[in-house]
Order: structure tokens, then C-alpha cells, then sequence
């Protein structure tokens, strides 16, 4: 027998509907509970006109919280627009009618090069006085380190690498009105690629607009071929800076060892001890460590006493720089050891004008190097061959102790090195490698999004305003169930 169907129910479209399915521990109900969202959407005011152009439906506040929803998720910007049709949690959060119908993707990329790097960290720095302002942003101790981030390109072989550069010359020659047939083959040889890249220079040699492009097609020639006697042969040792893509001219080779290379940019950053981060900047691969150590700490609002940092950050410059700035950097020493395994410059003490050897041996003799400005003690060859720790101290004549600039930085460490603070500073750098597989695995910095330097450095932002937001909302939860628990415990006496 045929039954009959269940009643039709009437669905009443009203916002009270989202409070009566939508739970209230909802992650993302907590989310619009705790962060004041009118505030970081009133940071992008600026950006739109008051009395002209059409009136604004894809509010600043709404963009934001999709830019959220997006890298929280790791959706594409046509993900997070069919989530927002029929997700009823998304579509409460982005604050949309049941019936309403979300904004075209393409908005989302709209919005993103409005606010441009400069508003997103902006954000970013807002949500992180959000966080100090809930009492949940600490201050004390940061650690600082990179990870790598994939280029979002293709390898090519040298000769399309440059035939890629030769077509974007064109294309703009084209654009200026200056046609070219420049055509090639399925397999061109180096030396005809070559031959048309020098025709395509010299045509647009003067035509200023083209400049961008050739430099680009230039830089290829220069990193990658040499020409002996007319003919173009590869470079075996290419340029250390060299343009690797012509669809992103940003990213360069980068190394973590000579067997651990790849193709991108390096996400620098600075972290709380209680893992949110602090800042952020985005570099390309080959750009080192050290260099982006001050300007990190600079961008940082809540300066913290002390840094840690592995053995990249511990430059001389740089822990000056960091004791001027009122903050102490702790990182392993690098260079102070001896590679040979015989004494290290750690056993020649010195006063400021001369070095003490350990046998007690005393020089005042000294050299400047140029390159390094570092000063360099000469012992005397007859002190060298008459003492009986020379096999400990040297395989030369004489031994010579290079004292550097900074060289009284490098002796504070060491002594600071040597304590069991530092031993217990040093393993708490782990928690960044677990941020770090958070951000890469869950949240899609693993590889590029975008090309070019500016929207990569958006990426990495919004990946860390996600990160960010996440362990707010962790550390709220855990919070309140510790005060639950407490009122508990006291009323079962």
C-alpha cells in the first residue's frame, strides 16, 4: 500500500531561524561573539567614496569575514560564495538573508587588491589588540624563524624560460603599436632563441613603456647564457639572483641544504609563547634570515624583553641591534667554534687591546680585515713552535685569533649560552614548527595562491589572522571550562 508523504511544513524565512538551529558553541558564533567585526570593517572606509558611484552592497565587514571563511577552510573564492548559498552557518556569519543570494567571486579578489598589503596588515595588527585587549597576548618572550612557501609557477628549461621572456616583450611591443613576427619552433635551438631575444632588445630598445619587460628578457640573457664569439651556449653557474619565472618575476631558488631546495618565497614571522603571531613578512626564497630579524621585531606593537632564534638570527649586527633596542636575542653562536676541532678563539681572552693564548702567551700585533673589519691577533712563531700545546692550538707556524666587530656581543652569548635557561629557551622553538604545519596543511601556505610578492605577502596575512583567530577562540573555550570546572568544584564543596 502506498503511504502517504510526511505534512508539508511551512518554512518561516526570518532571522530567528539561525538562532534556533545554528548551536551556540558554534565555532563561528564564538568567532562573532569575541572579535569586533564593525571595527575591522571601519578600517576600510577609507577606501570607498562617501557621495559618488554606486551604492555599496559587498560591505568592507562582509568581504573581511569571507576573506576568513576562505583561508580558514582553505577555500577558493567560488568555494566560499556556493558554501555562503546553502551553508546556513556561513550564510549567517556573512550576515545575508535565508533567501539572500551571496556576491559574485569575483568581488573576493576585488576586495583583496583594494585593501592591498598596507590594510591587511592592518587587520592584522587590529585583531592582535583585540587579542592583548581580552588579556591573552603575551609579551615576554617571542621566537622568530621562516618556513618556505611553493611559487606558484613552473620550471622550464633555459631556452623556453627565455622564449617565455621574449613573448612578454612582444606582447607589449604589440600593446605600444609596435607589430613583430617573432615565431618559434617546437624545439628551438639556445642559439636562435637567443638570436630573436637580442632582435626583440634592440626594437624596443627605445620605447620607454617596454622598459619592465625588457630588463626582465635582459636579466635572462645575463643569468643564464654567455656568448663567446658569437655563439650563446648555457651558463654552467647561473646568476645567484636570477629570475626563475616570467609569469612571476618575484620568486627566486631558495635552500634549506644543498639537498632541500625549492622554487618560491620564505614567510618570516615572529611568535607568542602562547603560539599567536606576532608579525609577519614575506620575502623572496633566497632573501637570508638574519636580514628580516630587526624588521620583524619593528613590526611588532607588544615588543617582547627577549627573542629566540636558531643560528641564522645570531649575527653580530643583529644582537646589537636587538640590545639597542632594549630586547635580548638568544641564538646559538655561529663561527666561534674552530672547524678543525682544535682550540676555539673562546680560549684567547681579550681585554680590548690585546689576546691571551692558553699557555699564557700574550699579542697586541694585529691586522684590519677590510672585508669584515674584524681584527686579527698574530702570535709570534717562535711562542708557537716552542709550546707544548701547539698540536691542541694549530697546524701553521704561528696562530692567529680573528676578533670580530661585535665581538663583545658574541662573548656575552657565549657565557649566556652556557647556562640552563638558554638549554630551556632553545627547546621551546618547537612550537613554531607545529604552527608552522598547522598554517602549511590546513590553511594552504604549503604553496602560492597568487604570483607576485604583494599578493603572496596577502596570503601569508590572512593565513596568519586565521591561525591567529583560532587559538583566540582556543584559549577563550579552554578559559571558560576552567572557570566552569572551578564553580563546580566549590559548589559540591
Amino acid at each position: 500500500m502506498l503511504r502517504k508523504g510526511p505534512k508539508q511544513l511551512r518554512f518561516v524565512l526570518s532571522p530567528s531561524i539561525y538562532d534556533k538551529i545554528i548551536p551556540e558553541d558554534h565555532f563561528l558564533r564564538k568567532l562573532d561573539n569575541h572579535v569586533d567585526w564593525s571595527r575591522l570593517g571601519a578600517k576600510c572606509h577609507h577606501l570607498y567614496c562617501e557621495n559618488n558611484g554606486r551604492p555599496v552592497t559587498n560591505y568592507p565587514r562582509k568581504m573581511f569575514k569571507a576573506e576568513v571563511l576562505e583561508y580558514l577552510h582553505n577555500w577558493t573564492d567560488r568555494d566560499v560564495v556556493e558554501y555562503a548559498r546553502y551553508h546556513l552557518a556561513v550564510k549567517w556569519f556573512l550576515e545575508l538573508e535565508l533567501e539572500e543570494e551571496p556576491f559574485d567571486f569575483s568581488a573576493l579578489s576585488k576586495f583583496r587588491r583594494k585593501l592591498g598589503v598596507k590594510v591587511h596588515t592592518e587587520l592584522f595588527l587590529d585583531i592582535l589588540r583585540q587579542i592583548d585587549e581580552a588579556g591573552l597576548l603575551d609579551s615576554h618572550l617571542q621566537f622568530t624563524d621562516s618556513t618556505s612557501i611553493e611559487g606558484n609557477v613552473a620550471l622550464l628549461k633555459t631556452s623556453k624560460l627565455i622564449q617565455k621572456g621574449c613573448l612578454n616583450l612582444e606582447r607589449k611591443l604589440k600593446e605600444e603599436g609596435c607589430k613583430t613576427e617573432v615565431t618559434f619552433e617546437k624545439k628551438e635551438s639556445l642559439q636562435k632563441t637567443a638570436e630573436k631575444a637580442f632582435y626583440l632588445l634592440e626594437i624596443a630598445s627605445n620605447i620607454p613603456e617596454t622598459e619592465y619587460e625588457r630588463e626582465i628578457l635582459k636579466g635572462l640573457l645575463e643569468d643564464y647564457t654567455e656568448c663567446t664569439d658569437g655563439v650563446v651556449t648555457e651558463r654552467k653557474k647561473k646568476g645567484e639572483n636570477r629570475i626563475v619565472s616570467v609569469t612571476d618575476p618575484d620568486v627566486r631558488w631558495g635552500a634549506k641544504s644543498d639537498d632541500e631546495m625549492w622554487v618560491g618565497y620564505k614567510f618570516h614571522n615572529m611568535m607568542t609563547e602562547n603560539r599567536f603571531i606576532a608579525s609577519v613578512d614575506v620575502t623572496p626564497a633566497n632573501v637570508t634570515d638574519d636580514k628580516r630579524a630587526i624588521p620583524l621585531y619593528d613590526q611588532v606593537e607588544k615588543k617582547p624583553a627577549v627573542t629566540v632564534g636558531d643560528a641564522a638570527y645570531g649575527t653580530g649586527k643583529n644582537r646589537r641591534e636587538f640590545t639597542e633596542r632594549g630586547c635580548q636575542l638568544v641564538s646559538p653562536l655561529r663561527g666561534q667554534e674552530n672547524p678543525t676541532k682544535l682550540f676555539s678563539k673562546l680560549k684567547f681572552p681579550y681585554d680590548g687591546e690585546t689576546v691571551t693564548c692558553p699557555q699564557g702567551k700574550v699579542t697586541g700585533k694585529f691586522t684590519i680585515n677590510k672585508r669584515t673589519k674584524a681584527l686579527v691577533f698574530r702570535f709570534r712563531g717562535s711562542d708557537c713552535q716552542n709550546c707544548p700545546l701547539k698540536p691542541q692550538c694549530t697546524t701553521g707556524t704561528y696562530r692567529t685569533i680573528s676578533i670580530s666587530h661585535y665581538q663583545k656581543e658574541f662573548d656575552e652569548a657565549a657565557e649566556f649560552n652556557a647556562t640552563p635557561e638558554y638549554k630551556s629557551l632553545m627547546k621551546k622553538r618547537s612550537l613554531m614548527e607545529s604552527k608552522y604545519s598547522e598554517m602549511k596543511h590546513s590553511h594552504g601556505l604549503k604553496r602560492a595562491r597568487y604570483r607576485g610578492l604583494d599578493r603572496v605577502t596577502i596570503q601569508a596575512l590572512l593565513t596568519a589572522i586565521v591561525a591567529n583567530l583560532k587559538n583566540f577562540i582556543r584559549l577563550l573555550t579552554e578559559a571558560a571550562q576552567q572557570a566552569s570546572q572551578r564553580k563546580l568544584s566549590i559548589s559540591l564543596g
